[in-house]
């Protein structure tokens, strides 16, 4: 009941929203009709999508984390530039974008269009509009690209015996029950360090991520302001990780450290150990991700009768509707 209450109420809201700036904008159109005056000539007149693009992309990239910078402007390389590259900021319309949204579909999963859709183009032409250099904002009632929601399968109880069994010969062992009792991402773990382990209050204070760009590898900022946060853990977790101390983690400066240097471990690095572990698991190859910990924590929590609430402070989402789409899930034996 609690899932179908929060989803109608984010959806009222929403179209509340689109409602009332449709109805701004033919406020503006009627007034200029019963004035008998043409709409004014503005600078997107004259100025080509990609041209605008330029600036917006110099002034996001003080704004965001290096790496999703990079995804943004690969997504926008890819696939935006060459459909709109001789299209004027003006000249585009709603039409345009619901077309080109469901094209997009034949090649990319919903997540990814809607992706471009908000943070990319409808992020850039509502600036656009702010700055009056249209008219009119076109982003304004287009729908989320529908299709079927992507869910991150947790792992069972059995898959999670085999991987801590496979695991346990490795160096970074300590990072599988990290990820499955905590639910953090990988990049935030990666990027965790002793002075971040607090024996006393059970946390961990993440506040960076450790992320792979094309310029190398860097500790950067969390993904999200929510991202920030103190993760509790279990006192189980939190013997092991002061057992690990004592015998990994003497003169090291990350958790998840390398074992000749005081070096964070690589992030490609850490991916093939993680997919070696699944390998030797016989773990299926789509649970070979990095979000099917944070599904399982996730799973496990909600199970357990954790709010909502504090499993989205948990894993550092801003709300809950990613948790309730995509990372949790009732099991057969628990519906």
């Amino acid at each position: 009941m609690e899932k179908n209450s929060l989803t109608v109420s984010t959806q009222q809201g929403s179209e509340v929203q689109q409602q009332l700036a449709i109805l701004s904008q033919q406020m503006m159109l009627l007034s200029g009709q019963l004035s008998n005056s043409q709409p004014p000539k503005l600078a997107g007149d004259n100025i080509f999508f990609t041209d605008y693009m330029v600036g917006w992309f110099q002034k996001k990239k003080n704004s965001v984390n290096p790496k999703t910078w990079e995804d943004y402007e690969g997504l926008y390389r890819n696939h935006v530039l060459p459909v709109f590259r001789n299209t004027l900021l003006s000249d585009i319309t709603a039409t345009d974008l619901e077309k080109f949204y469901f094209s997009l579909l034949d090649k990319l999963a919903p997540g990814t269009v809607n992706k471009i859709k908000a943070s990319i183009i409808g992020n850039a032409l509502k600036k656009a509009y702010a700055q009056r250099l249209i008219q009119f904002d076109p982003t304004i009632g287009i729908d989320a690209v529908k299709g079927e929601d992507k869910h991150h399968e947790p792992y069972t109880q059995e898959e999670l015996r085999r991987l801590a069994k496979v695991s346990r010969s490795s160096y970074t062992w300590i990072a599988f029950p990290l990820l499955v009792s905590t639910g953090m991402r990988r990049a935030e773990l990666l990027a965790l360090t002793w002075n971040d382990f607090n024996v006393e209050h059970r946390t961990l204070h993440i506040v960076h991520d450790y992320v792979s760009t094309s310029k190398g590898s860097m500790v950067t900022g969390t993904k999200t302001n929510a991202s920030k946060r103190l993760v509790v853990l279990p006192q189980s977790m939190c013997d092991l990780l002061e057992a690990y101390q004592v015998r990994e983690g003497q003169g090291k400066t990350y958790i998840i450290s390398q074992q000749k240097q005081d070096k964070p471990v690589e992030p490609h690095n850490f991916s093939r150990t993680y997919r070696k572990w699944c390998e030797q698991a016989e773990i299926p190859k789509e649970k070979w991700g990095g979000h099917c910990t944070r599904a399982t924590y996730c799973t496990m929590a909600s199970e357990a009768g954790c709010s909502l609430d504090g499993i989205r402070r948990q894993v550092g989402h801003s709300d809950n509707r990613m948790l309730i789409k995509v990372y949790i899930h009732e099991r057969t034996n628990q519906k």
